[in-house]
C-alpha cells in the first residue's frame, strides 16, 4: 500500500507511520496488533473446522462400514473411545447411546419417552460441540466491530493536531496540511483493513460451524437408535464403558 502525497518526492506508508504523532503510533500499533490477531485466529479456526469436517466424514464412513459387515464389537470400541475434540461425531453418539441405556437400566420403557430424552442428550453434547467450535471467534467479532472505531480515533486526533500544528505556527503550508490529512486517514484505512477480513471469516466460519452441527445431528440421531437396537440384539452388552 503505498500513499503518495503531494509534496515533492511523496511520502510511502512506512514514513507516514515512521513521522506520526505518538498517539497516532499507538493507535497504528493495536490496529496491526488486531491485523495478526485476527489472521491467526482465521488459520486456527480453519484448522480445526477442516479436522473437525474429515473426522465427521471418516466416522460416517466407519459407521456405513461397520453396518454393512455387522462389526458391532468394534463400533462399540471405537465409539467407547471417542473424544469430543478428535471425533465429535462419535462423542454425540456416545452421548446418546450412553443416555439411552441409563433409561433402560431404570426400568424405563416408553419408547417416545425414551427417544425425546435421547434426542435432548444429544442435542446438549452437540451445544458442547458447537461451542469447541466456536472457540475464538469471539475474537474476530470483538475486532470486526472496534477496529473501525479504533481507526476512527487515529483519524479525528490525526486531524485535530494537523489543525492544531497550523494554529501554533500560523502556516498552512501544502506539505503540513497533506501530511496531517495523511496520517490521520491512514487509521481510518488501517482499522477498515483490519475489520473487514474479521467480519468475513467471522461469518463464513459461523455459516460452516452450523453445517458441520446440522449433518452431526441428523447423522447422530438416525444411528443412534440403529445402534441400540442392534445392541438390544447382541445380548445387550454396553456400548460405554464406563
Amino acid at each position: 500500500m503505498w500513499l503518495v502525497l503531494a509534496s515533492g518526492g511523496g511520502m510511502d506508508l512506512w514514513t507516514i507511520l515512521l513521522n506520526s504523532h505518538p498517539i497516532s503510533k499507538l493507535v497504528f500499533i493495536m490496529l496491526i496488533g488486531c491485523s495478526v490477531l485476527s489472521i491467526a485466529v482465521i488459520i486456527e479456526r480453519w484448522i480445526v473446522l477442516r479436522r473437525a469436517e474429515k473426522s465427521t466424514d471418516d466416522a460416517l464412513q466407519l459407521l456405513d462400514t461397520w453396518t454393512m459387515t455387522h462389526q458391532w464389537g468394534v463400533a462399540r470400541e471405537e465409539i467407547s473411545r471417542a473424544t469430543r475434540e478428535s471425533t465429535p461425531m462419535f462423542s454425540v453418539l456416545r452421548t446418546g447411546v450412553s443416555y439411552w441405556q441409563e433409561l433402560v437400566t431404570v426400568g424405563e420403557n416408553r419408547l417416545e419417552v425414551m427417544e425425546a430424552m435421547v434426542t435432548e442428550a444429544v442435542r446438549r453434547e452437540l451445544k458442547l460441540v458447537r461451542s469447541m467450535l466456536k472457540a475464538n471467534l469471539p475474537v474476530l467479532a470483538n475486532i470486526a466491530s472496534v477496529a473501525p472505531f479504533i481507526g476512527l480515533f487515529g483519524t479525528v486526533v490525526g486531524i485535530i493536531l494537523t489543525f492544531d500544528t497550523i494554529a501554533s505556527k500560523g502556516n498552512m503550508g501544502q506539505d503540513l496540511v497533506a501530511s496531517g490529512i495523511a496520517d490521520a486517514l491512514v487509521a481510518t484505512a488501517m482499522g477498515l483493513f483490519a475489520a473487514i477480513p474479521a467480519l468475513l471469516a467471522y461469518n463464513y466460519f459461523t455459516e460452516r460451524i452450523t453445517n458441520t452441527i446440522l449433518t452431526m445431528e441428523e447423522a447422530a440421531l438416525e444411528r443412534i437408535y440403529f445402534l441400540v437396537q442392534r445392541e438390544q440384539v447382541a445380548e445387550c452388552r454396553p456400548l460405554v464403558r464406563h
